[in-house]
């Protein structure tokens, strides 16, 4: 729930404080996945989305950095995967993470639509705000949240995550 400027900050303290260097791009060894890897899910329909490429809250930053975020994703996945429909998630995906103007700029970059991470009435009724499922190796949350457990549950406190 702050700014890319400040999170960056935050990280070069701490890197400074701990006495090592965070290296500009994430060792091989460390690597979630690999663009042939990548490519080898997709050939198997998986659906490979966009989700920004430094991960910052683009509801904490100024829209033209946001635009930037949204756009080089996008055109970072189709030069390495190829042209084709993507969705795009919303890093950390609260409802302060993203806003009316964030969801018309993914719009207008080419993403199909987009999803956030939290649960309730709308589930995938606003296309540039649906709601992801959980995934997780636990299979009583992920059914949790694939059949309204979890929407439910925030019926019973009467809470309501965002306010439309």
């Amino acid at each position: 729930s702050i700014s890319n400027e400040e999170r960056l900050m935050y990280l070069k303290e701490l890197e400074t404080l701990c006495g090592i260097e965070i290296p500009s791009l994430i060792p091989e060894e460390y690597a979630a996945v690999n663009w042939q890897q990548l490519k080898e899910m997709q050939n198997n329909n998986i659906e490979i989305g966009g989700h920004t490429l430094s991960h910052p809250s683009l509801g904490h930053s100024s829209l033209v950095h946001c635009e930037n975020e949204i756009n080089q994703s996008l055109q970072k996945l189709n030069e390495e995967l190829g042209v084709q429909p993507r969705t795009f998630c919303y890093p950390n995906g609260q409802p302060t993470d993203y806003s009316d103007d964030i969801k018309l700029l993914v719009k207008k970059s080419g993403y199909t639509a987009a999803v956030t991470a939290f649960s309730d009435a709308f589930n995938v009724r606003i296309p540039y705000a649906w709601r992801r499922f959980v995934g997780c190796n636990d299979s009583f949350q992920f059914h949790k949240s694939l059949f309204g457990v979890e929407h439910l549950g925030n019926r019973f406190r009467n809470s309501q995550r965002c306010d439309y």
